[in-house]
């Protein structure tokens, strides 16, 4: 029996550890190829990343649109269907959103398409870069779907290994198209790496849920409508990053929507602390609420809290404290206009990875209408700012309505958490308090002029945080310990 919980132990690590890997290669590819082509086009290479970057934010939101929901349902019933050993209706499940995935990203892109020419004067942005547009949010949505699929199934090194292979096909297809100087098919990696994903998935997966012999009646209304509430409120809540970039360029033009790009992509780096727990936490909380464990679920929940909130700070002080280097290095010195950006976008990414885990515990669950009624009141607020702060402030004006976007989306979640599950949320007080003390003495030594000042207050404020927090750290990692 001991052993039967220590494998169940080790396996729920190696899934872990293999989703960090997987989805933080996602983030990396994507800032990567935001580097890349920041630095490849000489002078048009500030333009080309926001012109580039605005197509990709307009594409990503219309990938997110037709693939949550969906991808929500394969996280969720396809798991439920399997622990039932209800095979047939896992697959039935997934047939299902495959088609439906792809009658709608087929109907959506055909619209952009015959609407492209419109769409690129209102965003500022050349028309041959919405040709690409189309065939991405179709192979895009599948992807998502299918990446989704593989962990409903538990196959997550499976899509580990076709997540690295697609990966390397995006740089190799990215550096033929700078080779070529190809401004116009600058998103091509994108569409070629989604595809040879797709292409893959659709044969491993066909081994690992074979297609029904017999029909399988199967009525999807309790399954579309968390669906649907999902896709709300998820798509609200991402929808602010993308529609930053879109409101950037459509209003101060692709220039400053490749500075506004740096500082986000740089900012972006503080949001890998995240990348594999949604993934994970989601089917298993889930389970605990259906299994009606209350009071472990409870304990998981505040110990994931307390994880993404320590680690985030100490991740993300050090960024704030060198985002200048950053920008240098990752950008070059052509994008240092987006310091003030990325300083007012990690401390709302801080604000967000400190709420993940309630957020997600009540999306799991019975919760789904208030996330997708907060996500749409900060999405909305988010706007309304933006009409008026970015004639008034620029891309800083941007960065300010994403964090009060920020605000609304891990306050509330946190404090409905607090009154469902009965949490202590005392613990975090130190860590936040501390953090934000010492963010703020960082922010106001503007003296630190060079790197040598910079690095000493890096080191002085992990030092820092990690004394004032130590009981809280040692409490935290003996509890993931004895999990």
């Amino acid at each position: 029996m001991a052993d039967n919980v220590l494998r169940g132990k080790e396996r729920h690590l190696k899934i872990l550890i293999l989703s960090i890997i997987s989805l933080a290669l996602v983030g990396i590819v994507k800032i990567l190829f935001n580097m890349i082509v920041g630095r490849s086009f000489g002078t048009d290479s500030v333009a080309v990343l926001g012109m580039s970057s605005v197509v990709l934010s307009f594409s990503f939101l219309i990938i997110t649109l037709c693939s949550t929901g969906f991808m929500n349902i394969a996280s969720k019933f396809i798991s439920d269907a399997l622990s039932k050993n209800d095979a047939g209706r896992a697959r039935r499940i997934y047939d299902i959103i495959i088609r439906d995935t792809v009658i709608i990203s087929l109907a959506i892109a055909a619209i952009i398409g015959l609407f492209s020419q419109e769409l690129s004067i209102i965003l500022n942005v050349d028309v041959i870069y919405f040709a690409l547009a189309v065939p991405i949010i179709v192979v895009g949505s599948l992807y998502y779907i299918l990446r989704a699929v593989f962990y409903a199934l538990g196959a997550v090194t499976p899509y580990f290994k076709l997540e690295i292979l697609s990966d390397a096909a995006f740089f190799i297809v990215l550096a033929g198209v700078i080779l070529l100087g190809s401004k116009g098919l600058i998103l091509l990696p994108f569409a070629i790496m989604y595809l040879i994903f797709i292409v893959l998935s659709f044969m491993r997966i066909h081994r690992t849920l074979a297609p029904n012999k017999t029909r399988v009646t199967l009525q999807m209304k309790e399954e579309y409508v968390f669906g649907g509430l999902s896709t709300l409120g998820t798509v609200m809540s991402v929808a602010v990053t993308y529609l930053g970039t879109i409101f950037v360029g459509a209003m101060l033009g692709a220039y400053s929507a490749g500075i506004f790009t740096a500082a986000l992509t740089t900012a972006s780096l503080a949001l890998l602390i995240q990348s594999g727990f949604a993934q994970v936490l989601m089917p298993e909380i889930a389970f605990l609420w259906g299994a009606q464990k209350s009071e472990e679920l409870r304990k998981d929940i505040m110990t994931w809290t307390m994880v993404l909130g320590l680690s985030a700070a100490l991740f993300i002080g050090p960024m704030v404290i060198l985002r200048k280097d950053l920008l240098s290095i990752l950008f070059g010195a052509d994008y240092l206009a987006g310091m003030n950006v990325v300083i007012i976008m990690l401390i709302g990414t801080y604000m967000l990875t400190v709420a993940r885990t309630a957020l997600l515990s009540l999306q799991s669950t019975d919760r789904l209408k208030l996330i997708a009624t907060v996500s749409a009141v900060a999405t909305i607020a988010a706007i309304i700012s933006w009409v008026f702060l970015i004639p008034l402030w620029g891309m800083e004006g941007a960065a300010l309505g994403y964090l009060i976007s920020c605000v609304i989306n891990s306050i509330i979640p946190l404090e409905s958490a607090r009154r469902k599950w009965k949490l202590d949320l005392k613990p975090l007080i130190v860590p936040n308090l501390s953090f934000a003390l010492l963010i703020i003495a960082v922010v106001a030594l503007t003296g630190l002029d060079n790197f040598f000042e910079r690095l000493i207050s890096t080191v002085l404020f992990v030092l820092i945080f990690t004394a004032v927090n130590y009981s809280k750290i040692r409490i935290t990692l003996t509890a993931i310990k004895n999990r």
